[in-house]
């Protein structure tokens, strides 16, 4: 049985997306990496993951959507969700608010922020801190 949370992470910027995926990964966490909405979509539909990690811009369908494709779950409904943008503004953050979005962080994201916002996300589902290791 795996003991790591799974982080499914969507960025269609490749070096970004490495750079998520191995940050994730020396954190502890066992790591999908997508880099369009389309895969996302097909993994969400797929299986379950313990959080999600989404850009919101992104070629074959957008983030809102993708979120809108969690909510949609019943069992992932409650699943945290964390969009990290270059857009934060005041509308997109109130918007992503309405789909209950745990987190919203601002390009470039630093190790500390990313960490610390996924380790808060996790505690409120019950995976317990111990198993990430940063």
């Amino acid at each position: 049985m795996n003991e790591n949370p799974t982080v499914l992470v969507i960025e269609d910027d490749h070096i970004m997306l490495t750079l998520t995926t191995m940050m994730l990964k020396q954190a502890g966490f066992d790591v999908i990496a997508v880099g369009n909405a389309a895969e996302a979509e097909q993994c969400v539909h797929t299986a379950s993951y313990d959080l999600v990690v989404t850009d919101l811009l992104m070629p074959y369908g957008s983030g809102f959507a993708l979120i809108e494709a969690v909510r949609s779950r019943t069992e992932e409904n409650n699943t945290p969700v964390i969009v990290v943008t270059s857009f934060a503004n005041e509308d997109t953050v109130h918007a992503l608010s309405l789909l209950n979005v745990s987190a919203v962080l601002k390009k470039p994201l630093t190790m500390d922020g990313l960490i610390t916002a996924v380790k808060q996300e996790l505690a409120t589902t019950g995976v317990p801190a111990n198993v990430i290791k940063y």
